[in-house]
């Protein structure tokens, strides 16, 4: 059931936890979930067993309390260990089989004074823990499906995590979401707000032609075992090791942009992490004046430069023709994120053919953010207040936000199914759908669409 690039990665660069797989486990799972948790309420943990119990009969879930090295041990794992039933098949003592009701659920320990975690590593280093236990689990012939599937004790996982065939060959999909009304009026407006920015920014890049034009959050993603032991597993990092794990499976296969149920999530407050959507609600709530969004036109230069791009691999002799007056703006950014030698990196072959894989992979997802990031610094192009650009001059109402993040939901079930550098195709396909130019280039939808 493995291959060399698994078995080389447990041997290589697996936790510690997933050595500790051993002997026969029994019958196998339908598949994993794993979910890390932090100082969370018990009672989201038994709602996340019951769910998954209702949606993936036969499904396991990992949870990994987590928590800063040298700190004293959370009540979330104090309650927990007491749930902890005898040891089967595991050799280390911070792992147990949780009591209770919904799915199968095994805990790990991931906080206290001996088993913290590096404030630097954070979330990160717990989703690899709980992704190596998979990925060790599914090697031994214990777990059915090829994938592993985040959560976090916040959101419920799509129905879709037991039709994985959809996804065909790629090696991470993601997955629709929403977040979910809540009490806390200014709460609610902030993550609106704030789900607004990332749905404006995927629908940015899917009009400039990026490969990368996906969501990242941690709770709608899931990995396949292959892609995960390729890219080594979640990188441990304190935050946006959602955004680094999927930019290194892009390079190596497609991401899949499912359009089944979506990830229910919870709208809360929450600062776990240093920043991401709980920081930025937080932030908005105390201050929806702070909200921006970038503009059409930073988009336009990015659809543009991934043309010149396309022309530079392809041995074009005019490459910056596609980019009329912008290349004054865009090649100084180019050289901010690539160097000067960037040219180099893109350069055609001995026979005149360039790779657009290739090329996609020196332009990655963190480039195109950097890039985005030094037009912005430009006057002219600097993100401008949301209710600018969605509709110019007001305040925008709860109501009026909630029907933009709908219209952006919405226009998202129209994108391309796969995207990812590892498409040769993704450079050259059609760079304007109809209609996603004006809208880009417009200030936004009418009051009619939103």
């Amino acid at each position: 059931m493995t291959d060399k690039a698994v078995d080389k990665y447990l041997a290589r660069w697996a936790e510690p936890e997933a050595r500790a797989v051993e002997g026969s486990l029994g019958s196998g799972w339908s598949a994993v979930v794993v979910v890390p948790c932090r100082d969370e309420d018990p009672a989201r943990i038994t709602r996340l067993r019951r769910h998954l119990s209702a949606i993936a009969p036969g499904a396991l879930l990992i949870v990994v309390s987590n928590g800063p090295a040298g700190a004293p041990r959370s009540a979330e794992a104090e309650h927990l260990s007491a749930q902890v039933k005898p040891a089967r098949g595991w050799s280390h003592d911070h792992l147990g089989w949780l009591a209770g009701q919904g799915c199968e659920a095994l805990w790990v320990e991931r906080c206290g004074e001996a088993r913290g975690i590096a404030k630097d590593q954070g979330v990160g280093r717990a989703r690899k823990v709980g992704g190596d236990l998979a990925l060790a689990l599914w090697a031994k012939g214990a777990v059915d499906s090829p994938w592993i599937h985040y959560t976090d004790a916040d959101a419920a996982p799509s129905r879709g995590i037991m039709e994985m065939g959809i996804a065909g060959d790629s090696v991470a999909v993601v997955w629709p979401f929403r977040h979910l009304p809540c009490d806390d009026e200014a709460l609610r407006r902030a993550h609106l707000q704030h789900e607004i920015w990332m749905r404006w920014w995927v629908r940015g890049l899917e009009y400039a032609g990026s490969p990368f034009a996906y969501h990242t959050i941690g709770s709608c993603m899931s990995v396949s075992m292959a892609g995960y032991a390729q890219v080594r597993g979640i990188p441990p990092r304190a935050a946006g090791e959602d955004f680094h794990a999927l930019r290194k499976l892009a390079k190596v296969g497609t991401i899949f942009r499912s359009a089944n149920a979506p990830v229910e999530i919870e709208t809360r407050r929450s600062l776990r992490v240093p920043f991401g959507t709980g920081p930025a609600a937080e932030r908005l709530s105390a201050d929806p004046s702070t909200w921006r969004l970038s503009t059409p036109e930073v988009f336009e230069h990015l659809r543009r430069w991934l043309r010149v791009m396309d022309g530079v691999v392809r041995g074009q002799r005019h490459p910056w023709a596609s980019a009329g007056d912008s290349r004054d703006v865009i090649e100084p950014a180019v050289v901010d994120v690539m160097g000067a030698a960037w040219s180099e990196q893109l350069a055609p072959g001995a026979d005149g053919g360039g790779s657009t894989r290739r090329a996609n992979e020196a332009f990655d997802a963190l480039k195109t953010l950097r890039f985005v990031h030094a037009l912005e610094r430009l006057a002219g192009l600097r993100a401008r207040p949301g209710s600018e650009l969605l509709k110019r001059g007001s305040t925008m109402t709860t109501q009026a936000l909630e029907r933009w993040c709908d219209a952006l939901r919405s226009a998202e079930g129209s994108f391309p199914a796969e995207v990812g550098s590892a498409r040769v195709d993704v450079a050259s396909r059609g760079w304007v759908k109809s209609g996603a130019e004006a809208w880009m280039r417009g200030p936004g939808l009418t009051d009619d669409e939103a």
